[in-house]
C-alpha cells in the first residue's frame, strides 16, 4: 500500500525501487474521490494519479488503484487532509444534509462519509466518478499503447522492411451481454470505457483510433488467442480489427 497522498515524490520512487528489489509485485493507492472531483461536482482532475500511476508502473510494478468515497484525514496516523467534495452535501439537502450524515453518541454530525441509509441518493455521483475514472484509465492504456507502438516502430527504423508489428488484445470477455454487469470484464482491465453503447460494439475505437495512424496503416497487425480466432464471443469484432489492419 502506498502512502495515502504522496508528497515528497523522490522518496517515493525510492520506497517503489526497494519494494521491487524484494520481490513486490504490485502496489495500491486510494483514488480519493475529493482529490478527483472536489473543486465541483463532474469538474474531474486525474493529473496527480497520472504521476502516481507513472511513478509505479515505470518502475515495472503493477498499479492497483482503490476507490475511496470517504475523507482521508482527521483518524490515527493520518497524514492528509482531503475531504470528500463539499458540494456533494448541498446536492443531498443543503441545510438538512445533516440527515445524510453518521452521528456520534456525543451529538455530533461527521462529514467524512455519506451515510449508508443515503446510498441510493448519492449513487449518481458514485457512477459519475466510476465513469470518468474508466474513461480516463482506458485514455491512459490507450496512449500508453501508443508509445510502445512509435517506439517499436523507431527501433526497427529500415532495418526490418516489410516486418509487421504484432499487438496482443487480452481474452476478457466474460459477462459481455451481461445485463447487470455489461462487459465489466473488459471495462476493469482498462479496454473499454464505461460510457459505451454496447448494443453497438463500438467498445473498441479508442484501440482501433490507436493503430489507425497513417504511418502505421498497413503495418499494425492484431494478433488474437484461438479461441477468439476460431469464433469465441467478441469474434466478430475481433475479425473486423484483422481486416482493417492486417499487412
Amino acid at each position: 500500500m502506498a502512502p495515502l497522498v504522496v508528497e515528497d515524490w523522490d522518496a517515493f520512487n525510492r520506497q517503489l525501487q526497494q519494494a521491487k528489489n524484494i520481490g513486490v509485485t504490485a502496489v495500491s493507492t486510494d483514488v480519493w474521490w475529493g482529490k478527483a472531483e472536489g473543486g465541483a461536482d463532474q469538474q474531474f482532475d486525474w493529473s496527480y494519479y497520472d504521476k502516481v500511476s507513472g511513478a509505479i508502473i515505470a518502475t515495472g510494478l503493477k498499479w492497483v488503484p482503490i476507490l475511496s468515497f470517504l475523507q482521508c484525514g482527521g483518524n490515527v496516523g493520518d497524514t492528509c487532509d482531503i475531504p470528500i467534495p463539499h458540494w456533494i452535501w448541498k446536492l443531498l439537502g443543503g441545510n438538512k444534509s445533516y440527515r445524510h450524515m453518521y452521528k456520534s453518541e456525543q451529538g455530533k454530525f461527521s462529514r467524512e462519509v455519506i451515510a449508508l441509509w443515503s446510498d441510493d441518493k448519492a449513487k449518481s455521483q458514485y457512477f459519475e466518478f466510476i465513469r470518468d475514472f474508466s474513461e480516463w484509465y482506458n485514455h491512459a492504456l490507450v496512449e500508453y499503447g501508443e508509445l510502445m507502438i512509435a517506439l517499436a516502430v523507431e527501433a526497427l527504423g529500415d532495418s526490418f522492411p516489410g516486418t509487421s508489428l504484432g499487438i496482443k488484445i487480452p481474452s476478457v470477455h466474460w459477462l459481455m451481454g451481461s445485463p447487470d454487469l455489461p462487459r465489466a470484464a473488459e471495462v476493469t482491465a482498462g479496454l473499454n470505457p464505461i460510457s459505451i453503447d454496447i448494443t453497438n460494439d463500438r467498445g473498441w475505437d479508442n484501440i482501433d483510433n490507436a493503430v489507425c495512424w497513417s504511418a502505421y496503416r498497413g503495418l499494425t497487425t492484431l494478433r488474437v488467442d484461438d479461441l477468439e480466432a476460431n469464433g469465441g464471443l467478441g469474434f466478430h469484432r475481433y475479425q473486423q480489427l484483422i481486416n482493417d489492419f492486417k499487412p
